[in-house]
């Protein structure tokens, strides 16, 4: 569990597929514990890209959990969900929202409006009319599972910092920056007490919010935040990780939307620099060697 939250994705594939194949064969596939082992293998496939091959595995998990446990059991609805996210990574927005409604319905009769369960799920459904570009509807589900979620679990929680730092990046998109920038703080000064300091999601979000300071010609403030960034990620996962290529990417980027286009050439040289080393690490090679 630990490879998958750090990145480690194709470790993480290979011990599950072990482990669901075992399982398999001597519980049977209806069994709860198997189908927790396959949830989390797809989740990973869906990860790694793989998303006709994570769909698949998520309608078989559907099929199986309606008939051994019913339309509307707890785990069926949560695989409904997951189903719901995948097909939303492949703009499949109808079904993927269609799937969603039912369950955050469903959710709502059994376990109650105020539920984790229908939170997250209508958090899901803002995610998805944010990716189709319906920012009205997005702003509405995503103000109302965040309210809802600070009632639940408070302010520390990563769920909790999940929906604001979703909440904040539709205001951005919006071009409420104010209200983008409230979330924003609120999330940098929370984040550590919701989640260890070198897991992804921070990444995530505090380059989400520097993307927002770049649709304000902020370009000063964001690259001082990528720097800062930058050197964190480096001591936490190495100079030549995905996560410290990523953070010289949006930097490379920044200084292409701020007309310093060869200062941003020089970024990309080191990343291809920084990828050619990741690759003859992996390959037990010295990059320029024989």
């Amino acid at each position: 569990k630990r490879q998958w939250q750090m990145g480690d994705l194709e470790t993480a594939r290979a011990h599950l597929e072990q482990a669901f194949e075992i399982e398999r064969r001597l519980l049977g596939e209806d069994n709860p514990d198997v189908l927790v082992t396959m949830g989390n293998l797809t989740a990973v496939i869906r990860q790694l890209g793989f998303l006709e091959e994570a769909t698949e595995s998520r309608r078989k998990m559907l099929d199986i959990q309606r008939e051994s446990l019913g339309d509307e059991h707890p785990h069926t609805l949560i695989t409904m969900t997951n189903l719901a996210v995948t097909l939303a990574d492949q703009e499949q927005y109808d079904e993927s929202v269609a799937l969603l409604r039912t369950a955050i319905a469903a959710h709502g009769r059994i376990d109650g409006e105020e539920h984790p369960r229908t939170l997250m799920a209508m958090h899901n459904l803002g995610t998805i009319y944010t990716e189709r570009g319906d920012l009205s509807s997005a702003e509405e589900v995503h103000r109302r599972s965040l309210t809802g979620l600070r009632g639940v679990f408070g302010e520390d929680n990563p769920w909790t910092m999940h929906a604001i730092g979703a909440l904040a990046g539709v205001y951005c998109r919006q071009e409420k920056f104010a209200e983008a920038e409230a979330l924003n703080t609120e999330f940098n000064e929370s984040a550590l007490s919701a989640f260890p300091p070198d897991h992804p999601h921070i990444y995530r979000y505090r380059i989400a919010h520097t993307g927002c300071l770049v649709r304000q010609q902020l370009f000063d403030r964001a690259g001082q935040l990528l720097f800062a960034l930058l050197t964190e990620v480096e001591q936490a996962h190495g100079a030549n990780s995905r996560y410290s290529r990523h953070v010289l990417q949006q930097l490379a980027d920044l200084y292409d939307a701020s007309g310093r286009t060869d200062e941003a050439e020089k970024f990309r040289r080191e990343i291809a620099l920084r990828q050619a080393a990741a690759e003859a690490a992996d390959s037990g090679q010295a990059v320029g060697g024989d």
